[in-house]
């Protein structure tokens, strides 16, 4: 499948607040130059590994009363990175773009940096950031999972196991999958659970492992999917000669998709891939989302998102 003729997206809107300051607010709707806002790009990719997941923007021609309030919220931010940032959102980019009927929050992530430079007369600013940049940095477990501490994760993540759901009980998969790790008594003797020590995203990994899993981060929250299923979203439906401008199949039945920029593609999203004619493009129904670049600039006739797909021969949830 090649990609149809140019498909200008009309009343496209951009929206880019470092915690409730405003940094960009885009609207071609509003007419052209500087009617429609500063001149700003963005790019923002996810995908369903258990890593931070970067974000860029660009904006030109930020005042500076505006550049400073950004400097100092960036400088607090730093300061309060290790202790309660995460706790209070701050230093959070929240990136939302789109077109009528497809507009949404494409990223919101922990601030990395914040540069200005200048560009002739003008000034840039370069913004970088990062889902779950904080917790890999500062993470460290040390969480109980008895009885009387709520570890909703373990035991979500526990309640998904192929033993447990052959019979076997939690702790017995728990402990013969870590034996390394402390068994404890729960208040009163009656409830065991187990205590992990060590470095939170390398025993994640072995769980998700263990499990069948896939764990990544999207918009400031750990998501759990089967390796081998989407998530329970319903399905976005690409439609050839309209949101889906290109598909091509790679190896393993997997698809790389450009479509035009649609916030619900997304890591462990269901995707419908539609010919024309209404038959389905590729080798399965369906297709799950493993990882997502958005991208786009004002300056550009059209923004993307482009995708590749896992095969999952699952019925649709339309």
């Amino acid at each position: 499948m090649g990609a149809p003729g140019l498909t200008r997206q009309w009343g496209r809107y951009l929206t880019v607040l470092l915690d409730d300051l405003p940094v960009c607010d885009y609207d071609d709707s509003r007419g052209t130059g500087a009617l429609a806002g500063l001149d700003c790009s963005f790019r923002v990719t996810k995908h369903t590994r258990l890593e931070a997941q970067p974000a860029t923007v660009t904006v030109y021609g930020i005042n500076k009363e505006t550049r400073d309030a950004m400097d100092r919220r960036r400088d607090e931010a730093i300061d309060t990175a290790y202790k309660k940032r995460s706790a209070i959102k701050l230093g959070r980019i929240t990136i939302a773009a789109g077109r009528p009927g497809a507009f949404g929050i494409i990223a919101n992530h922990d601030l990395l940096d914040i540069r200005h430079s200048r560009d002739g007369a003008d000034w840039r600013t370069e913004i970088t950031a990062q889902d779950g940049r904080i917790q890999w940095r500062s993470g460290f477990v040390s969480e109980s999972a008895s009885g009387s501490v709520d570890l909703s994760t373990v035991e979500q993540v526990l309640a998904a196991a192929v033993p447990v759901l052959e019979g076997k009980s939690p702790p017995e998969v728990f402990a013969s999958a870590f034996p390394e790790l402390l068994q404890t008594t729960g208040v009163g003797g009656y409830e065991q659970g187990f205590v992990m020590f060590g470095p939170s995203l390398d025993e994640n990994e072995n769980l998700m492992q263990l499990l069948g899993l896939r764990a990544f981060w999207n918009n400031g929250q750990l998501v759990y999917v089967r390796a081998d299923l989407p998530g329970l979203d319903l399905a976005v439906v690409l439609e050839e000669g309209a949101t889906l401008l290109d598909a091509q199949t790679e190896s393993r039945g997997f698809v790389r998709v450009t479509a035009m920029l649609d916030h619900r593609i997304e890591p462990g999203r269901q995707i419908i891939l539609k010919r024309e004619d209404g038959t389905f493009y590729g080798g399965s129904p369906t297709y799950r989302v493993e990882q997502v670049e958005h991208s786009g600039s004002v300056w550009q006739q059209e923004w993307y998102s482009v995708a590749i797909l896992r095969p999952t021969n699952k019925p649709p949830l339309i």
